[in-house]
């Protein structure tokens, strides 16, 4: 047969399934060596709606739920975005009612993408939503490619390829599906809060789902659906009918679903179906059905509908088992002489023909493996214990000590136990799921666990899997341990899961890691020494400190730094943690614009910190005196703030030389000092320093790299603020593309481009261009920033600064107002004095024209009273976008038509014109419009 190396093996497994070679020799190769023998490709998920294995009955009580999902469907379908949420208890039938509609929707012309979820899934973030993206992906490729693309990775590429995709737009859709992650990139999500973190990956979801219209999107299973997908499915069904109207969304759960504050939205106009059990009149008409019994005159005898519906408890699924498995006993025949359809009594000596039917359901859903050979029992009651729904590769280590997997696709294949996704698995009915788990006692259970645990630590996963699933194998060993009553390893497990998250800035994953992992550390029989304690508690301060959850960020570090304090004497102190705890809680502040608060924790950290480190080329002490100097600059205290960034420089100029980092380390200290200098208005040195920080990046790295973009912005500012603003344009022009490109356009990165864009202008006199840069870039802050940052205040600056050049001097006025209010909020007397100062005199300045253009027009008012035949021209209004016109011209014969469009374009500007389009007639058309778009 073929054999193929670890290295084909690990790039195809995701589509082939292989087994391993015994030991094999290869020529030119000390040693002996596993190769792979591939067997049959992995057939990918069907995404049709797959037939019942009855026909689908319409019961009286589901009609009304059929006729309102149908509704809701036609309303879809209308171009009116509609949200259903179906509950009801376990096996009533949801699954079934969903699939019909599902399978009319696609007749219909309607996409479907479906997905499920368990209980263990409500920790991952976006989790119900990857197998809805991924599916999405490849139904877009193959749609624009028109040919087959078998995977979400292969899909991605694609669009990225064709541009239906940025770059931004695998990170984000990353988020949600991380096998398309681009490693490379995830730092672009840093800095981002929640919300606006949320509209980018809408933005870039918009991107394929409009050109799936009409689709479905339907979210089954019996799990919680997480923060973050909730927080997404609100933003996308808000945005739906200006951008993609054609969609309907079901959510289906066993109760109503818990649904955050953030995504309350959701309840209004959402269709509400509940299912419940059947009424015994149902069962009957149902039994009817089963049995095939189409004659009216032929009846249901009372004692079989009675144990029928007894046994069943009125769900549709418990009715086809029971009477399935009394078909195959042979317990129910037709009585000739009553005409009705009647239990067999089978034991003689038995009155009650009842009996004969087990009261426990599981016997039941059960009897079809009675005849399984115990190891495939075994496997059954592992699988009930991992849970609803596995991935093969994670538990891959399962293998080697019990031949799990083979026996689980024997399962699948032969007795049909189980459906297979790839390389995940998923129990084919959930009542038979529930049944083995029932048959398992806690201690056989704990024991199980304890076997998986002690699996997982015998033998280590491939690296390759670990680095697109070590969230989720540290997350689900956790789970394991935790089962076993294990809390050390739960501990460390949701330690190391939500260490992974918070690498990948996936902040609400590791959050919920880092909360899991402190209950079960206080459930430990020995209490952990203070460090272990601290460490998780850190972590999820800094964590909720990136969701913006300032007050819990607050309260758990204020928590933390306390018990640190009462419980380290000068003695035992840990100062390395100490500065930790210190450090954490001044970020936060400074977030939080608490500059002054903030200060005085770097001052108690920075001090201990240049004791206990003794090299002189820490990164990590050069990070912390940075952070302090950044508190200084933010605060108004510029020449501190430029001495300990020097100080920070030293120490990393000398970690490049000892070859302990790279030189792109410097890059952040001539980028932070540079921002120093120019506050204290020494552009030339600052220029120097920005300029040297984009010669290192451009050199290490590509053009369009978020970093180059950054250096890139200063290097244009200063340009700017020397007075040669024209030179700046370009650089802040490939700085707005770049961060456009990278970031997307909910972005502050992007916003800060725009404001140093709109400097640049309007040092050159483009006012009003300078205006809409500024616009957009504040109109971004108010999203991204809590409200009233101080971040917002320079643009506020800019932006009353270009308004008032374009005239409107009364807007101008109110936005310093509130520039000097944003400052009070931020800033203790004497912080950023200066900034103030400039503020005030600049709203002075403009109440005394302001005043003096009202008493000159008074006067003109009462001069006009005695001149009736001078009626002067309306001022233009600059709220209005001035009158709408449409241009008709034959460009490209004579130079009025160019000089036309050029006084055009000033008019459009000073609001007095507003184009609505430019129309070329006589031939060439096409041309001519090209030369009129210029």
């Amino acid at each position: 047969g073929t054999l193929v190396s670890k290295r084909i093996y690990s790039h195809s497994k995701k589509f082939i399934h292989f087994i391993k070679s015994q030991e094999i020799q290869v020529k030119g190769k000390d040693g002996f060596f596993h190769a792979y023998i591939p067997q049959t490709r992995i057939e990918r998920q069907n995404l049709e709606i797959a037939e019942p294995q009855q026909p689908f009955v319409i019961m009286p009580s589901r009609q009304s739920a059929m006729d309102s999902l149908m509704q809701v469907k036609e309303r879809a379908g209308e171009g009116k975005p509609t949200i259903c949420f179906v509950s009801g208890g376990p096996f009533l039938g949801k699954s079934r009612l969903i699939d019909e509609v599902a399978g009319k929707a696609a007749n219909d012309g309607f996409t479907i993408l479906k997905s499920f979820r368990t209980s263990l899934d409500s920790f991952t973030s976006f989790f119900p939503l990857r197998q809805i993206v991924s599916a999405a992906m490849i139904k877009c490729a193959m749609l624009t490619a028109g040919r087959e693309i078998d995977n979400e990775v292969s899909a991605a590429n694609y669009l990225v390829d064709e541009n239906i995709f940025k770059k931004t737009d695998r990170v984000n859709i990353g988020s949600i599906v991380p096998t398309v992650a681009d490693e490379q990139l995830l730092s672009l999500l840093s800095g981002l809060n929640p919300k606006a973190r949320t509209r980018t990956i809408v933005d870039s979801l918009m991107k394929i789902l409009k050109l799936l219209q009409p689709f479905m999107i339907i979210l089954e299973g019996d799990g919680d659906i997480d923060p973050s997908s909730w927080s997404l499915l609100a933003e996308l069904m808000q945005r739906a009918s200006a951008e993609c109207p054609q969609i309907m969304l079901i959510v289906s759960s066993r109760d109503a679903p818990t649904i955050t504050s953030a995504a309350s939205n959701l309840r209004r106009n959402a269709v509400q179906v509940k299912l419940t059990p059947f009424e015994k009149y149902e069962t009957e008409l149902f039994l009817r059905v089963m049995l095939g019994v189409r004659n009216r005159d032929i009846a249901v005898d009372q004692k079989l509908l009675d144990v029928v519906h007894d046994r069943a408890n009125g769900c549709p699924l418990f009715i086809e088992c029971v009477v399935r498995w009394a078909l195959e006993k042979n317990m129910i025949e037709y009585v000739e002489g009553s005409k009705k359809m009647s239990l067999k009594m089978l034991d003689e000596r038995s009155d009650d023909v009842t009996a004969a039917i087990p009261r426990e359901l599981s016997n039941i859903l059960l009897a079809p493996f009675n005849n399984l050979p115990p190891p495939l029992w075994d496997a059954l009651k592992i699988a009930s214990c991992i849970g609803y729904s596995f991935d093969a590769d994670l538990y891959s280590t399962l293998n080697q000590v019990l031949d799990f997997m083979p026996k689980i696709r024997e399962l699948a294949v032969k007795h049909e136990c189980f459906e297979q996704t790839g390389s995940h698995f998923r129990w084919k009915q959930q009542a038979v799921y529930e049944a083995v788990k029932s048959l398992l006692m806690v201690n056989q259970r704990q024991n199980i666990h304890r076997m998986i645990v002690r699996a997982f630590k015998q033998h280590k996963i491939a690296n390759d899997d670990i680095d697109v699933k070590g969230g989720d194998v540290h997350r689900l060993l956790g789970r394991h341990c935790a089962l076993a009553q294990d809390w050390a390893g739960a501990f460390e497990q949701y330690m190391k899961a939500g260490d992974r998250a918070k690498a990948t800035f996936n902040f609400n994953e590791a959050s919920k890691m880092y909360e899991e992992a402190i209950d079960f550390q206080a459930k430990m029989t020995e209490q952990p020494p203070l460090r272990s304690r601290m460490i998780p508690t850190i972590n999820l301060g800094t964590c909720l400190r990136e969701l913006a959850r300032y007050k819990e960020a607050e309260a758990v570090l204020t928590r933390c730094l306390n018990e640190a304090q009462s419980e380290f004497s000068d003695i035992t102190l840990d100062e390395h943690l100490y500065v930790r705890a210190l450090t954490a809680l001044a970020a936060l502040y400074q977030a939080q614009s608490k500059y002054e608060a903030a200060r005085k924790l770097y001052e108690k950290a920075v001090p201990i910190a240049r004791n206990i480190q003794e090299s002189k080329s820490s990164l990590w002490l050069a990070g912390n005196i940075a952070g302090y100097a950044e508190t200084l600059r933010k605060s108004g205290d510029l020449p501190q703030a430029e001495s300990h960034h020097r100080e920070a420089l030293e120490i990393r100029t000398r970690a490049v030389q000892e070859k302990s980092c790279t030189e792109l380390e410097l890059a952040v200290s001539y980028t932070q000092l540079g921002c120093t200098l120019a506050g204290m208005r020494q552009y030339e040195d600052a220029y120097e320093q920005h300029h040297r920080a984009l010669a290192l990046r451009y050199r290490y790295l590509d053009f369009s790299h978020g970093l180059v973009s950054e250096s890139l912005n200063y290097c244009a500012e200063s340009l700017c603020a020397l007075g040669r603003g024209g030179e700046g344009i370009p650089l802040a022009l490939h700085a707005v593309e770049i961060r456009k490109l990278i970031f997307g356009t909910s972005h502050p990165a992007y916003a800060h481009a725009l404001s140093v864009l709109a400097s640049c202008y309007h040092a050159v006199g483009r006012s009003f261009d300078a205006r809409d840069c500024l616009e957009k870039c504040l109109e971004i802050c108010e999203v991204a920033f809590q409200k009233n940052h101080a971040n917002i205040i320079p643009n506020l600056m800019n932006y009353g600064n270009v308004l008032r050049s374009t005239g409107d001097l009364v807007k101008a006025r109110i936005v310093y107002q509130r520039a000097i209010t944003i400052h009070q909020l931020n800033f203790k007397r004497g912080q950023q004095a200066s900034q103030l100062e400039k503020c005030k005199t600049e709203l002075e300045d403009l109440s005394r024209k302001i005043e003096l253009l009202e008493s000159s027009a008074s006067s003109a008012t009462n001069n006009l009273s005695h001149a009736p035949l001078k009626v002067p021209f309306a001022p233009p209004d600059i709220e209005d976008r001035g009158t709408p016109v449409i241009v008709f011209t034959d460009i490209g014969r004579d130079v009025d038509d160019e000089l036309a469009l050029v006084v055009m374009s000033s008019l459009r500007r000073m609001h007095l014109l507003n184009p609505i389009a430019v129309i070329t007639t006589l031939c060439p058309e096409e041309s001519r419009a090209h030369l009129a778009r210029g």
